[in-house]
């Protein structure tokens, strides 16, 4: 069985009342193949767009993953790529083969410098007060530690760089 498609069977039942939980989701998985020591090198941040903010945000963001620097923002909804396929937190573990965007949307794939950068724009972005109030991020986070075994402490540190001698 493919290493991803366990991560989904794990997760089935939470996904399910994830509305606004797709960057959450995308953090789980990156924290899952790290305490599995699966590699993340093909692991990328795909942010979708449909807002008048969108230039702005892919820019700040594309920056932030590039050198660690600038501002961080969550978005309209993100999905990440492993391996080539894409994924997104609402699929049935299945990689998305089509993407069936209307016209408006944009998706654009955002690859990180470094597993550091990209774990700090996980946390930044999640920390960020543009949050979907929607989503229930501690029922979330608490069903996703015990059923995958994966610690979102850093989310927990006020700062970022708390984080760098977790």
């Amino acid at each position: 069985m493919r290493n991803h498609v366990k991560f989904f069977n794990k997760i089935k039942h939470i996904q399910n009342k994830a509305k606004g939980g797709c960057l959450f989701f995308a953090y789980a998985f990156w924290l899952w193949l790290k305490k599995n020591k699966l590699s993340r090198e093909n692991f990328h941040v795909v942010q979708v767009n449909n807002s008048i903010y969108a230039k702005e945000r892919i820019n700040d963001n594309t920056i932030y993953l590039s050198c660690g620097q600038g501002k961080t923002h969550p978005d309209y909804h993100f999905m990440w790529m492993y391996n080539d396929l894409l994924y997104d937190c609402n699929c049935d573990g299945n990689p998305i083969v089509s993407y069936n965007l209307p016209h408006n949307h944009d998706i654009h794939t955002i690859y990180a410098a470094s597993d550091f950068i990209l774990e700090n724009f996980f946390i930044n972005a999640l920390k960020s007060d543009e949050w979907n109030s929607v989503f229930d991020r501690d029922s979330a986070e608490e069903e996703l530690r015990k059923t995958l075994k994966i610690s979102f402490k850093k989310l927990r540190k006020k700062y970022w760089w708390d984080t760098i001698w977790d």
